[in-house]
Protein backbone atom coordinates (compact mmCIF):
# COMPACT_ATOMS: atom_id res chain seq x y z
CA UNK A 1 0.00 0.00 0.00
CA UNK A 2 2.78 2.16 0.93
CA UNK A 3 4.68 1.43 -2.62
CA UNK A 4 1.37 2.37 -4.30
CA UNK A 5 1.43 5.77 -2.48
CA UNK A 6 4.46 6.50 -3.38
CA UNK A 7 4.28 5.64 -6.94
CA UNK A 8 0.73 7.67 -6.86
CA UNK A 9 2.46 10.92 -5.33
CA UNK A 10 5.54 10.52 -7.42
CA UNK A 11 3.46 10.78 -10.43
CA UNK A 12 1.47 13.56 -9.38
CA UNK A 13 4.39 15.11 -9.09
CA UNK A 14 5.52 15.04 -12.19
CA UNK A 15 2.15 15.35 -13.96
CA UNK A 16 2.13 18.98 -12.40
CA UNK A 17 6.09 19.77 -13.36
CA UNK A 18 5.14 19.54 -17.08
CA UNK A 19 1.71 21.14 -16.58
CA UNK A 20 3.25 24.55 -15.79
CA UNK A 21 6.26 23.85 -17.87
CA UNK A 22 4.48 23.64 -20.74
CA UNK A 23 1.68 26.16 -19.61
CA UNK A 24 4.73 28.51 -19.30
CA UNK A 25 5.94 27.51 -23.17
CA UNK A 26 2.47 28.64 -24.31
CA UNK A 27 2.03 31.50 -22.49
CA UNK A 28 5.49 33.09 -22.84
CA UNK A 29 5.95 36.68 -24.09
CA UNK A 30 8.87 37.90 -25.88
CA UNK A 31 10.69 40.73 -27.37
CA UNK A 32 10.58 40.70 -30.89
CA UNK A 33 13.87 42.87 -31.34
CA UNK A 34 15.72 41.23 -28.11
CA UNK A 35 15.24 37.96 -29.83
CA UNK A 36 17.38 39.20 -32.66
CA UNK A 37 14.98 39.56 -35.38
CA UNK A 38 15.12 41.90 -38.32
CA UNK A 39 11.77 43.89 -37.38
CA UNK A 40 9.79 46.74 -38.08
CA UNK A 41 6.51 47.60 -36.64
CA UNK A 42 4.36 50.18 -37.74
CA UNK A 43 0.89 51.34 -35.70
CA UNK A 44 -1.28 53.52 -38.14
CA UNK A 45 -4.15 54.04 -35.92
CA UNK A 46 -6.13 53.46 -32.81
CA UNK A 47 -9.79 53.22 -32.97
CA UNK A 48 -13.07 52.85 -30.61
CA UNK A 49 -15.60 51.23 -32.16
CA UNK A 50 -15.83 52.84 -35.67
CA UNK A 51 -14.21 55.91 -35.16
CA UNK A 52 -10.59 56.26 -36.01
CA UNK A 53 -8.93 58.31 -33.23
CA UNK A 54 -5.51 60.59 -33.45
CA UNK A 55 -3.13 63.65 -34.59
CA UNK A 56 -3.00 63.99 -38.00
CA UNK A 57 -3.38 59.61 -38.10
CA UNK A 58 -1.06 59.03 -35.61
CA UNK A 59 -1.75 57.43 -32.21
CA UNK A 60 0.94 58.14 -30.20
CA UNK A 61 -0.09 61.74 -30.05
CA UNK A 62 -3.82 60.58 -29.40
CA UNK A 63 -3.09 58.83 -26.62
CA UNK A 64 -0.10 60.98 -25.11
CA UNK A 65 -2.60 63.99 -25.19
CA UNK A 66 -5.19 61.73 -23.40
CA UNK A 67 -2.92 59.97 -20.50
CA UNK A 68 -2.47 56.71 -23.04
CA UNK A 69 -5.89 55.53 -22.57
CA UNK A 70 -8.86 55.35 -24.44
CA UNK A 71 -12.11 56.56 -22.94
CA UNK A 72 -15.46 54.45 -22.89
CA UNK A 73 -17.95 52.84 -23.27
CA UNK A 74 -17.41 51.81 -26.54
CA UNK A 75 -18.38 48.11 -27.53
CA UNK A 76 -15.17 47.13 -29.44
CA UNK A 77 -11.22 49.04 -29.32
CA UNK A 78 -8.42 48.28 -32.23
CA UNK A 79 -5.30 49.15 -33.45
CA UNK A 80 -4.17 48.39 -37.25
CA UNK A 81 -0.33 48.63 -39.13
CA UNK A 82 1.71 46.78 -40.25
CA UNK A 83 4.76 44.47 -39.53
CA UNK A 84 8.13 43.65 -41.71
CA UNK A 85 10.01 41.18 -40.33
CA UNK A 86 12.41 38.41 -40.95
CA UNK A 87 10.19 35.10 -40.30
CA UNK A 88 7.08 35.04 -42.01
CA UNK A 89 3.82 36.68 -39.86
CA UNK A 90 1.48 33.55 -39.05
CA UNK A 91 -0.85 35.60 -36.92
CA UNK A 92 -2.21 38.42 -34.81
CA UNK A 93 -3.29 38.86 -31.49
CA UNK A 94 -3.80 40.61 -27.91
CA UNK A 95 -3.85 40.08 -24.46
CA UNK A 96 -5.76 41.89 -21.50
CA UNK A 97 -3.85 42.78 -18.42
CA UNK A 98 -2.29 39.45 -17.66
CA UNK A 99 -4.88 37.15 -19.35
CA UNK A 100 -4.13 34.78 -22.21
CA UNK A 101 -2.93 35.88 -25.35
CA UNK A 102 -5.50 35.35 -27.76
CA UNK A 103 -3.99 34.78 -31.39
CA UNK A 104 -6.01 34.17 -35.14
CA UNK A 105 -4.89 34.62 -38.60
CA UNK A 106 -8.45 36.65 -39.26
CA UNK A 107 -5.96 39.82 -38.09
CA UNK A 108 -3.98 39.82 -40.83
CA UNK A 109 -5.37 41.47 -43.63
CA UNK A 110 -4.76 42.73 -47.24
CA UNK A 111 -0.51 43.89 -47.74
CA UNK A 112 0.26 45.94 -50.87
CA UNK A 113 2.84 46.02 -53.15
CA UNK A 114 3.82 49.31 -51.29
CA UNK A 115 4.09 47.46 -47.69
CA UNK A 116 6.37 44.68 -49.43
CA UNK A 117 8.49 47.47 -50.75
CA UNK A 118 9.13 49.05 -48.03
CA UNK A 119 9.70 46.34 -45.98
CA UNK A 120 12.68 44.91 -49.13
CA UNK A 121 14.35 48.36 -48.07
CA UNK A 122 14.62 47.35 -44.62
CA UNK A 123 15.91 44.30 -45.14
CA UNK A 124 13.00 41.92 -44.49
CA UNK A 125 11.78 39.35 -46.42
CA UNK A 126 7.79 38.85 -45.01
CA UNK A 127 5.58 41.48 -44.09
CA UNK A 128 1.63 41.66 -43.52
CA UNK A 129 -0.89 44.50 -42.53
CA UNK A 130 -2.41 43.58 -39.00
CA UNK A 131 -6.06 45.22 -38.51
CA UNK A 132 -7.32 44.29 -34.73
CA UNK A 133 -10.91 44.77 -33.36
CA UNK A 134 -11.24 43.43 -29.87
CA UNK A 135 -14.85 43.15 -28.05
CA UNK A 136 -14.95 45.01 -24.90
CA UNK A 137 -17.95 43.62 -23.91
CA UNK A 138 -18.13 42.72 -19.65
CA UNK A 139 -15.55 44.91 -19.31
CA UNK A 140 -15.86 47.35 -16.16
CA UNK A 141 -13.16 50.14 -14.92
CA UNK A 142 -9.72 50.41 -16.39
CA UNK A 143 -7.89 47.55 -18.16
CA UNK A 144 -4.55 47.62 -20.23
CA UNK A 145 -4.45 46.29 -23.92
CA UNK A 146 -1.30 45.07 -25.17
CA UNK A 147 -1.30 43.70 -29.29
CA UNK A 148 0.53 40.60 -30.25
CA UNK A 149 1.92 39.40 -33.01
CA UNK A 150 2.88 35.38 -33.91
CA UNK A 151 5.94 34.06 -36.08
CA UNK A 152 5.62 30.97 -38.28
CA UNK A 153 7.56 28.86 -35.52
CA UNK A 154 5.05 29.79 -33.26
CA UNK A 155 7.16 32.39 -31.01
CA UNK A 156 4.69 34.86 -29.46
CA UNK A 157 5.87 38.77 -30.03
CA UNK A 158 4.40 41.51 -27.98
CA UNK A 159 4.23 45.01 -31.04
CA UNK A 160 6.44 47.42 -30.06
CA UNK A 161 7.64 50.23 -32.76
CA UNK A 162 11.17 51.30 -33.85
CA UNK A 163 11.38 53.39 -30.81
CA UNK A 164 10.51 51.33 -28.62
CA UNK A 165 6.93 51.89 -27.90
CA UNK A 166 4.73 48.95 -27.28
CA UNK A 167 1.52 49.20 -29.57
CA UNK A 168 -0.88 49.35 -26.72
CA UNK A 169 -2.90 51.25 -24.21
CA UNK A 170 -5.37 51.60 -21.10
CA UNK A 171 -9.13 51.33 -22.22
CA UNK A 172 -11.44 52.97 -19.32
CA UNK A 173 -14.61 51.10 -20.11
CA UNK A 174 -16.43 53.57 -17.38
CA UNK A 175 -15.63 56.63 -19.77
CA UNK A 176 -13.22 59.40 -19.80
CA UNK A 177 -10.31 59.63 -16.62
CA UNK A 178 -9.22 62.92 -14.99
CA UNK A 179 -7.10 64.74 -17.17
CA UNK A 180 -4.03 66.76 -15.11
CA UNK A 181 -3.78 70.60 -15.80
CA UNK A 182 -1.44 71.71 -18.58
CA UNK A 183 1.50 72.47 -17.59
CA UNK A 184 2.36 76.38 -17.70
CA UNK A 185 4.45 77.31 -20.44
CA UNK A 186 8.22 78.85 -19.91
CA UNK A 187 8.42 82.40 -19.69
CA UNK A 188 11.60 84.38 -20.64
CA UNK A 189 13.39 84.36 -17.99
CA UNK A 190 12.46 81.41 -16.16
CA UNK A 191 14.84 78.85 -15.46
CA UNK A 192 12.79 76.18 -17.27
CA UNK A 193 13.35 78.07 -20.33
CA UNK A 194 17.07 78.37 -20.42
CA UNK A 195 18.66 75.98 -22.44
CA UNK A 196 21.24 73.29 -20.60
CA UNK A 197 24.31 72.43 -22.27
CA UNK A 198 25.15 73.30 -25.61
CA UNK A 199 27.86 71.43 -27.96
CA UNK A 200 28.82 74.09 -30.81
CA UNK A 201 30.86 72.67 -32.79
CA UNK A 202 33.19 76.50 -33.90
CA UNK A 203 36.26 74.27 -33.22
CA UNK A 204 37.70 71.13 -34.37
CA UNK A 205 38.93 70.13 -30.93
CA UNK A 206 36.89 71.96 -28.71
CA UNK A 207 35.60 69.32 -26.94
CA UNK A 208 37.33 66.51 -27.36
CA UNK A 209 40.76 65.73 -28.81
CA UNK A 210 40.63 65.09 -32.08
CA UNK A 211 37.15 65.71 -32.79
CA UNK A 212 33.62 64.89 -31.01
CA UNK A 213 33.16 62.05 -33.71
CA UNK A 214 34.29 58.51 -33.05
CA UNK A 215 33.63 54.92 -34.44
CA UNK A 216 31.42 55.34 -37.59
CA UNK A 217 29.64 53.28 -40.40
CA UNK A 218 28.62 53.66 -44.43
CA UNK A 219 30.35 57.26 -44.04
CA UNK A 220 32.52 58.31 -46.28
CA UNK A 221 34.48 60.80 -43.86
CA UNK A 222 33.98 63.39 -41.03
CA UNK A 223 35.74 66.84 -41.18
CA UNK A 224 35.21 69.44 -39.52
CA UNK A 225 34.48 72.88 -41.79
CA UNK A 226 36.34 76.18 -40.28
CA UNK A 227 34.62 78.75 -42.53
CA UNK A 228 31.62 77.09 -41.46
CA UNK A 229 31.86 76.34 -38.07
CA UNK A 230 30.41 72.72 -38.81
CA UNK A 231 31.23 69.76 -38.79
CA UNK A 232 29.85 67.61 -42.16
CA UNK A 233 29.12 64.14 -42.41
CA UNK A 234 29.63 63.20 -46.09
CA UNK A 235 27.75 60.21 -46.88
CA UNK A 236 28.19 58.17 -50.37
CA UNK A 237 27.54 54.98 -49.37
CA UNK A 238 23.67 53.52 -50.12
CA UNK A 239 22.99 51.97 -46.16
CA UNK A 240 22.45 53.17 -43.23
CA UNK A 241 25.32 55.42 -41.96
CA UNK A 242 25.60 56.28 -38.28
CA UNK A 243 28.16 57.97 -35.88
CA UNK A 244 29.04 57.89 -32.57
CA UNK A 245 29.19 60.84 -30.47
CA UNK A 246 31.47 61.26 -27.71
CA UNK A 247 29.42 63.30 -25.32
CA UNK A 248 31.30 61.16 -22.91
CA UNK A 249 34.88 62.46 -23.22
CA UNK A 250 33.33 65.84 -23.77
CA UNK A 251 31.43 65.98 -19.68
CA UNK A 252 34.99 64.50 -18.45
CA UNK A 253 36.80 67.56 -19.71
CA UNK A 254 34.22 70.34 -18.42
CA UNK A 255 31.48 69.54 -16.18
CA UNK A 256 29.41 71.80 -17.58
CA UNK A 257 28.70 69.51 -20.46
CA UNK A 258 26.97 67.15 -18.32
CA UNK A 259 23.42 66.19 -19.74
CA UNK A 260 21.55 65.04 -16.77
CA UNK A 261 18.42 63.20 -18.37
CA UNK A 262 15.90 63.67 -15.50
CA UNK A 263 16.44 67.79 -16.10
CA UNK A 264 16.91 67.92 -20.00
CA UNK A 265 13.93 66.03 -21.91
CA UNK A 266 14.88 67.65 -25.56
CA UNK A 267 17.76 67.39 -27.73
CA UNK A 268 18.04 69.59 -30.64
CA UNK A 269 19.77 69.50 -33.54
CA UNK A 270 20.87 72.36 -35.85
CA UNK A 271 21.94 71.05 -39.12
CA UNK A 272 21.70 71.23 -42.71
CA UNK A 273 21.33 68.59 -45.02
CA UNK A 274 22.64 69.20 -48.65
CA UNK A 275 20.60 66.70 -50.40
CA UNK A 276 17.17 65.80 -49.04
CA UNK A 277 16.41 63.46 -51.89
CA UNK A 278 18.46 60.64 -49.75
CA UNK A 279 16.26 61.08 -47.27
CA UNK A 280 14.45 63.02 -44.45
CA UNK A 281 14.56 60.81 -41.81
CA UNK A 282 17.61 59.60 -38.74
CA UNK A 283 17.51 58.22 -35.60
CA UNK A 284 19.44 59.15 -32.35
CA UNK A 285 20.68 56.07 -30.67
CA UNK A 286 21.19 57.29 -26.86
CA UNK A 287 22.83 55.52 -23.62
CA UNK A 288 22.67 56.83 -20.45
CA UNK A 289 24.93 55.91 -17.27
CA UNK A 290 22.17 54.08 -16.12
CA UNK A 291 20.81 52.55 -19.36
CA UNK A 292 23.97 51.76 -21.47
CA UNK A 293 23.80 50.36 -24.58
CA UNK A 294 22.53 51.36 -28.09
CA UNK A 295 19.35 49.46 -28.99
CA UNK A 296 15.96 50.19 -31.14
CA UNK A 297 14.09 50.59 -27.62
CA UNK A 298 16.51 53.22 -26.88
CA UNK A 299 16.12 54.97 -30.17
CA UNK A 300 14.13 58.53 -31.37
CA UNK A 301 13.45 59.24 -34.63
CA UNK A 302 14.64 62.18 -36.29
CA UNK A 303 11.83 63.92 -39.49
CA UNK A 304 13.99 66.64 -41.40
CA UNK A 305 11.96 69.30 -43.37
CA UNK A 306 12.30 69.05 -47.84
CA UNK A 307 15.17 71.69 -47.65
CA UNK A 308 18.52 72.10 -48.08
CA UNK A 309 18.85 75.61 -45.82
CA UNK A 310 19.51 75.27 -42.42
CA UNK A 311 17.00 74.12 -40.03
CA UNK A 312 16.66 72.14 -36.80
CA UNK A 313 15.50 69.08 -35.34
CA UNK A 314 14.22 68.15 -31.54
CA UNK A 315 14.42 64.41 -30.55
CA UNK A 316 11.85 63.94 -27.52
CA UNK A 317 14.23 61.92 -25.27
CA UNK A 318 12.12 62.65 -22.24
CA UNK A 319 9.24 60.32 -23.15
CA UNK A 320 11.64 57.08 -22.98
CA UNK A 321 11.14 55.49 -19.29
CA UNK A 322 15.72 54.80 -19.76
CA UNK A 323 15.86 58.59 -20.73
CA UNK A 324 17.73 58.95 -16.57
CA UNK A 325 20.91 59.29 -14.83
CA UNK A 326 23.70 60.98 -16.59
CA UNK A 327 24.00 60.93 -20.49
CA UNK A 328 26.56 59.23 -21.89
CA UNK A 329 28.16 58.57 -25.76
CA UNK A 330 24.82 58.66 -28.52
CA UNK A 331 25.06 57.88 -32.19
CA UNK A 332 23.48 59.77 -34.44
CA UNK A 333 22.33 57.89 -37.40
CA UNK A 334 22.21 61.01 -39.70
CA UNK A 335 19.61 59.50 -42.44
CA UNK A 336 17.81 56.11 -41.55
CA UNK A 337 18.87 54.79 -45.26
CA UNK A 338 20.71 57.01 -47.43
CA UNK A 339 19.51 57.18 -51.22
CA UNK A 340 21.97 59.25 -52.86
CA UNK A 341 25.50 61.11 -52.04
CA UNK A 342 24.86 63.85 -49.22
CA UNK A 343 26.33 66.31 -46.52
CA UNK A 344 25.01 66.50 -43.01
CA UNK A 345 26.29 69.60 -41.42
CA UNK A 346 25.90 69.30 -37.83
CA UNK A 347 26.30 72.95 -36.50
CA UNK A 348 25.12 72.06 -32.45
CA UNK A 349 23.74 70.36 -30.43
CA UNK A 350 21.85 71.63 -27.22
CA UNK A 351 19.52 70.26 -24.42
CA UNK A 352 15.95 71.65 -23.07
CA UNK A 353 13.86 70.48 -20.62
CA UNK A 354 10.62 71.54 -22.30
CA UNK A 355 9.40 71.69 -25.87
CA UNK A 356 8.53 75.31 -26.08
CA UNK A 357 12.36 76.77 -25.39
CA UNK A 358 13.88 74.23 -27.04
CA UNK A 359 11.80 75.64 -30.55
CA UNK A 360 12.16 79.21 -29.47
CA UNK A 361 15.87 78.84 -29.19
CA UNK A 362 16.26 76.99 -32.54
CA UNK A 363 13.60 79.65 -34.49
CA UNK A 364 15.98 82.42 -33.36
CA UNK A 365 19.21 80.51 -34.44
CA UNK A 366 17.68 80.22 -37.68
CA UNK A 367 17.04 83.96 -37.60
CA UNK A 368 19.71 85.40 -35.47
CA UNK A 369 22.52 82.66 -35.73
CA UNK A 370 25.50 82.16 -32.93
CA UNK A 371 24.58 85.58 -31.67
CA UNK A 372 21.45 83.57 -29.80
CA UNK A 373 23.80 80.78 -28.06
CA UNK A 374 25.06 82.35 -24.56
CA UNK A 375 28.83 82.44 -24.08
CA UNK A 376 30.00 79.94 -21.31
CA UNK A 377 32.22 82.03 -18.65
CA UNK A 378 35.75 81.20 -18.40
CA UNK A 379 36.46 78.12 -16.00
CA UNK A 380 38.62 80.19 -13.27
CA UNK A 381 42.42 79.07 -14.04
CA UNK A 382 43.80 78.47 -10.41
CA UNK A 383 47.16 79.93 -9.47
CA UNK A 384 49.54 77.05 -9.58
CA UNK A 385 51.16 76.16 -6.31
CA UNK A 386 54.69 77.29 -5.98
CA UNK A 387 57.52 74.41 -5.26
CA UNK A 388 59.31 74.89 -1.71
CA UNK A 389 62.94 76.13 -1.89
CA UNK A 390 65.46 73.22 -1.68
CA UNK A 391 66.86 73.13 2.01
CA UNK A 392 70.05 71.03 2.77
CA UNK A 393 69.70 68.26 4.88
CA UNK A 394 72.09 69.81 7.98
CA UNK A 395 69.93 72.53 7.97
CA UNK A 396 66.57 70.69 7.45
CA UNK A 397 65.27 69.87 11.02
CA UNK A 398 61.40 69.74 12.18
CA UNK A 399 62.04 71.39 15.51
CA UNK A 400 64.65 74.42 15.49
CA UNK A 401 67.48 74.24 16.79
CA UNK A 402 67.76 76.18 19.94
CA UNK A 403 70.63 78.62 20.62
CA UNK A 404 72.79 77.03 23.23
CA UNK A 405 73.63 79.03 26.68
CA UNK A 406 76.72 79.32 27.76
CA UNK A 407 77.03 76.65 29.76
CA UNK A 408 76.33 74.24 26.94
CA UNK A 409 78.41 75.95 24.70
CA UNK A 410 81.41 75.50 27.16
CA UNK A 411 80.65 71.50 26.97
CA UNK A 412 80.83 71.48 23.49
CA UNK A 413 83.97 74.05 23.31
CA UNK A 414 85.24 71.41 25.40
CA UNK A 415 84.67 68.06 23.34
CA UNK A 416 81.24 67.42 24.48
CA UNK A 417 78.77 65.91 21.94
CA UNK A 418 75.49 67.54 21.88
CA UNK A 419 72.76 65.36 20.44
CA UNK A 420 69.94 67.17 17.90
CA UNK A 421 66.91 67.42 19.80
CA UNK A 422 64.51 66.99 16.56
CA UNK A 423 62.38 63.54 16.15
CA UNK A 424 62.25 63.97 12.10
CA UNK A 425 62.80 65.92 9.10
CA UNK A 426 59.75 68.30 7.78
CA UNK A 427 59.15 65.10 5.00
CA UNK A 428 58.77 62.22 7.55
CA UNK A 429 56.28 61.25 10.61
CA UNK A 430 56.43 59.96 13.77
CA UNK A 431 57.79 56.74 12.01
CA UNK A 432 59.91 58.61 9.66
CA UNK A 433 57.08 57.41 6.45
CA UNK A 434 56.42 59.74 4.21
CA UNK A 435 52.87 61.37 4.09
CA UNK A 436 51.16 60.27 0.39
CA UNK A 437 49.50 63.68 -0.31
CA UNK A 438 45.44 63.65 -1.16
CA UNK A 439 45.42 65.63 -4.53
CA UNK A 440 47.43 62.51 -5.82
CA UNK A 441 44.68 60.26 -4.34
CA UNK A 442 41.97 61.97 -5.89
CA UNK A 443 43.72 62.14 -9.06
CA UNK A 444 44.71 58.15 -8.86
CA UNK A 445 40.71 57.67 -8.28
CA UNK A 446 39.27 60.08 -10.86
CA UNK A 447 41.71 57.80 -13.40
CA UNK A 448 40.11 54.37 -12.33
CA UNK A 449 36.23 55.90 -12.26
CA UNK A 450 37.38 57.69 -15.72
CA UNK A 451 38.49 53.68 -16.75
CA UNK A 452 35.57 52.07 -15.69
CA UNK A 453 33.18 54.46 -17.18
CA UNK A 454 34.82 53.99 -20.53
CA UNK A 455 34.86 50.29 -20.31
CA UNK A 456 30.96 50.45 -19.38
CA UNK A 457 30.67 52.53 -22.89
CA UNK A 458 32.92 49.93 -25.05
CA UNK A 459 31.39 46.54 -23.37
CA UNK A 460 27.28 48.27 -23.83
CA UNK A 461 27.42 49.22 -27.18
CA UNK A 462 25.58 47.16 -29.72
CA UNK A 463 25.32 47.54 -33.75
CA UNK A 464 21.83 48.41 -35.17
CA UNK A 465 20.27 45.66 -36.34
Amino acid sequence: MKKLLSITLIAMLLFSIFTVVSGAEVLEIEDFIAEGNTALVMWDSVRTDDTILGIDGHPLDYLSAHNDTLSGPAESVGVAGWVASSQDIKAFGYMIDDGDPVLSEEYKSFTGDDVMAAANNFGCEFASRYHLIVSTEGLKGIHKFTFLCQTADGSIFIMSTVQGDVVGFDYSADGPVATPEPTKEPEEGDKAYEPGPIFRFDAEDKYVEGGLFGTSNNIDSIEFDAEKKCFVIHMENIGDPWAVMQFTLASMEDESYIVDADTYKYMQIGFRLSNPAAGLTGQIYYQTDENPGFSEPQAVSLNYKDTDELQYVNANLGRKKTWTGMMIDTRLDPLGECKGVADFEVYYVAFFENEKAANDFGDKWLEKGDEVIPTPAPTPTKAPTPEPTATPESEATSIPTPVPTEAEQATTDNGGNTEATGKGSANTGDKGEKSFPWPVIAIIGGVVVVAAIVIGIVVGKKKKK
